[in-house]
Order: C-alpha cells, then sequence, then structure tokens
C-alpha cells in the first residue's frame, strides 16, 4: 500500500474532530434514538479518534493496496460465473455506531471475484495500520472481533463482466482512493474515487451492468443489497465470528 500523503494532527484535535461528528450526527436524530446511541458513542470515540486524522474527503491518500498476486487470484477466477458480495457486522466502532444509525445487521459491504473469497476487497476507513481508501480484505479479518458476523450474495455475471469489473478495481487503485465519511452524511462524493464500501461496491457492479437494482451509489446502504432482491442473486448462510463474552 502506498500513502500518498498524511494529515498530521494532535490526538486532542483529533478528539475534537470525532466529538463534532458526533454531535452533527446526533443533531440529526430524535432524543429517542440519541439515547439509545449515546452509550456506543462516547465508548467507542477514542478508538475512532485514533483513526480519524487520517481522512481526507477531498483527495486521494491510498493507491497501489492490490498486488500482482492479488490481482492474478481475481483473474483466474474468471471461469467462475459468479461475483460475490460480503455484508458484514465487522463490530468495528465505525460499524456499530452505523448499525445504530441504520438498524440494519450489516454495515459494511465488500466485493469479491472467487468463491473463496481471497479476493476480497472495499472503500474503508482505515486503521492504525492502513489509511483509509482501496484495501484487499480477508473473511478472517471481517471475522476478528468478538460478536462479528458475515453473508455473501452470489451474484451470477457473464465471464465480460467479470473481467471489466477486475479491470475497473485495478484502475481505481492504480488511480487514488479516499474514504468517503462526509459521504456518509452528505450522501456526495468530491471526486469520483472518494467512496465509503456499498457506494464503491454498487458503483462496481453497476459499471458493469450487474447490479440488481437501481440507486445512486452515494445513496446506497449496505443493507440496500438484502432489500432488492433478483433471481440472479443467491444468498448464502450466516458466518460467525468469535462470541460475545458474557
Amino acid at each position: 500500500m502506498t500513502s500518498l500523503h498524511t494529515l498530521p494532527r494532535p490526538l486532542e484535535a483529533s478528539r475534537a474532530a470525532v466529538t463534532g461528528v458526533l454531535h452533527y450526527v446526533a443533531d440529526e436524530l430524535s432524543d429517542a434514538a440519541v439515547s439509545a446511541v449515546r452509550p456506543f458513542l462516547w465508548g467507542g470515540a477514542l478508538e475512532l479518534a485514533t483513526v480519524f486524522p487520517q481522512h481526507d474527503s477531498f483527495a486521494y491518500i491510498t493507491a497501489g493496496s492490490l498486488d500482482a498476486a492479488y490481482l492474478a487470484t481475481a483473474r483466474a477466477a474468471l471461469a467462475d460465473p459468479h461475483v460475490y458480495v460480503v455484508l458484514s457486522d465487522t463490530r468495528s466502532p465505525m460499524n456499530r455506531l452505523l448499525s445504530h444509525l441504520t438498524h440494519d445487521p450489516y454495515n459494511h459491504a465488500s466485493l469479491a471475484f472467487d468463491r473463496d473469497l481471497a479476493t476480497l476487497v472495499s472503500c474503508s476507513g482505515g486503521n492504525l495500520d492502513e489509511s483509509p481508501g482501496l484495501h484487499p480484505e480477508s473473511p478472517d479479518g471481517l471475522l476478528a472481533r468478538p460478536g462479528a458476523a458475515y453473508v455473501t450474495l452470489s451474484v451470477a455475471v457473464t465471464e465480460a463482466q467479470k473481467a471489466y469489473m477486475i479491470d475497473r478495481v485495478e484502475a481505481i487503485d492504480r488511480e487514488g482512493t479516499s474514504f468517503n465519511l462526509l459521504g456518509l452524511v452528505t450522501k456526495r462524493a468530491a471526486k469520483p474515487n472518494i467512496m465509503f464500501c456499498s457506494q464503491f461496491t454498487y458503483r462496481i457492479l453497476e459499471e458493469a451492468g450487474a447490479a440488481w437494482f437501481e440507486a445512486d451509489p452515494c445513496h446506497v446502504r449496505p443493507g440496500d443489497f438484502l432489500r432488492h432482491e433478483a433471481d440472479h442473486v443467491t444468498l448464502g448462510a450466516r458466518v460467525t465470528g468469535p462470541p460475545l463474552s458474557s
């Protein structure tokens, strides 16, 4: 992974920025909803603050995350007439916040080109080891936190559609990406490759003519992939990680 640039900020400023975002979100909610999410908001704010300074919703900050081995594995799966949309509850602070706001069971979306999900990829908010933007993922990574889970949607596609999607993901990774943090609220993107997870997943499907519902990518939530059914889309079993401690 190549980080295009960093945005150094003191921890106190980071905390203030996160607090501001959480207050903004709270202002958009009913009193009952605020009461429901308040215990999480302040419990998860410090962890969010550690990665918040990395975010830039106006410029690309990550490029070259997908190496030659990833692309070779993706192209080796061209004979499989499916792509796979993985919807997960990773139990990360951002994921838990979004679950309170959306009331959906899964609040992260990823795309894979092989049945074993070795080519899982998405635009994520980053962590201490990764800058926000496009990165390869793994099933084990999605399930790393206690209580995490995911489901997989198998989407029938042509070989040409699948090849196009792989080429587009490679091109986007080469051009540079960032996570569309502001877009979670504004439903807009400052530049084409500034995307949140479901925006990225839907965009790739839509550009290849493989999306099974019509939407503005900036308005697509992970739960929308489950809310729309199609004959060529099959829902797999729920996969769970380590249980929550009692």
